[in-house]
């Protein structure tokens, strides 16, 4: 078995191969020195170095990442030479675009706000052209100007003149039958009553030309126990054109210059009339005003039958009445003056009620 065992490891034995012997760098030779100007001697190695060929950046490099020691690479996250504290190159450029473009627009915003919202007073804010300064004599118009322009129009057209007054309101019923009897009532007591054409029927007992006279009127009726309350009225307070009526500008001024002859004799002897009921009956006189009173109702007593044909059928009607009511003013003031009484004033002071009334649905037939 022994022999058995020497042979098998002697049949796998393998003969080591002869070690060669290190080879040292072999010494400079005379050949591979090279001398200097100065007469030093230099190793081709150090030549290699001085060289100015392709090899001196390669050696530069490698001498510098050996001085660097454990180094990976140039700006990676584990070499020793990398800056730190100091923000990526494209992180820095993308914060100062996004910075910039913020600047940039608050700088355009503010801008464009000035130029829209300026303080000074001389500049429109409503215009989109606010900033620019206007023109001097070119300045858009105020609203009083705007305002005139509008009624030199309405008058070249042709517009219904406005009336104002207070109305003495009495009461108000809701069945014409029980206006009528008070209406009675009152008449039967020598003082005005007038009550409307419509439900709800309301009863005017007087009309002032303004606030005072009205109330001078209502408290000479509440001595009597009545209940009253004023009024205003302001009939035709925006001008109602004529212009839809018709084309002829003399037709509508005619029918204009009569309405306002009638408004003059309303106004004249609706101030007689409260002058004299506030303080006596031989307190006022109207021959002051008469001349002038009968001479413009003559005018509409003229006229009108002349313009009933020519105008809308709603309104006819309604001038018939004002022409009556003025028949009525005028009539009972000629009356006054032969034989002054109280009773007469308030003939008078109904008749103006009922012209004041007649002119309010005269005008709705315009509308």
């Amino acid at each position: 078995m022994a022999k058995i065992r020497i042979r098998m490891r002697a049949k796998h034995a393998t003969t080591p191969l002869p070690r060669r012997s290190e080879e040292k760098p072999p010494h400079d030779t005379e050949e591979s020195k090279q001398k200097t100007a100065a007469g030093r001697e230099i190793s081709p190695k150090e030549t290699r170095a001085e060289d100015g060929g392709f090899r001196k950046w390669p050696l530069s490099w490698k001498s510098r990442e050996e001085s660097d020691g454990k180094t990976v690479g140039w700006g990676s996250p584990y070499s020793g030479n990398r800056r730190r504290g100091r923000p990526d190159g494209r992180l820095w450029a993308i914060v100062k675009a996004v910075g910039g473009a913020v600047l940039l627009g608050s700088l355009m915003g503010a801008l464009i706000m000035s130029l829209f919202f300026s303080g000074d007073a001389d500049v429109s804010n409503w215009s989109i052209d606010s900033h620019l300064q206007k023109v001097p004599g070119k300045e858009e118009e105020s609203e009083t100007g705007t305002t005139k322009k509008k009624e030199s129009s309405d008058q070249k057209e042709g517009s219904l003149p406005k009336l104002e007054a207070v109305l003495v309101q009495a009461g108000t019923f809701k069945k014409e039958p029980n206006a009528l009897k008070k209406v009675r009532e009152y008449r039967s007591q020598g003082m005005a009553a007038v009550t409307t054409e419509q439900a709800p029927y309301r009863i005017y007992r007087g009309v002032g030309m303004n606030k005072k006279e009205a109330e001078a009127l209502s408290s000479s009726l509440q001595e009597k126990g009545a209940d009253l309350h004023l009024k205003p009225i302001r009939v035709a307070d925006k001008p109602v054109s004529l212009a839809d009526w018709t084309n002829d500008d003399k037709e509508r001024k005619a029918l204009s210059d009569m309405i306002e002859e009638g408004h003059e004799v309303f106004r004249l002897m609706g101030e007689k009339s409260t002058t004299g009921l506030r303080q006596g009956k031989d307190s006022v006189s109207f021959e002051s005003v008469w001349q002038d009173v009968f001479s413009k109702y003559s005018e509409v007593a003229q006229k009108a039958p002349k313009m009933e044909k020519s105008l809308p059928k709603e309104a006819t009607p309604h001038l018939v009445q004002m022409v009556r009511a003025l028949d009525q003013v005028v009539q009972n003031s000629r009356t006054y003056q032969k034989d002054p009484e109280t009773v007469t004033l308030w003939q008078i002071q109904e008749g103006l009620v009922r012209y004041a009334l007649a002119y309010e649905n005269f005008l709705e037939a315009f509308r």
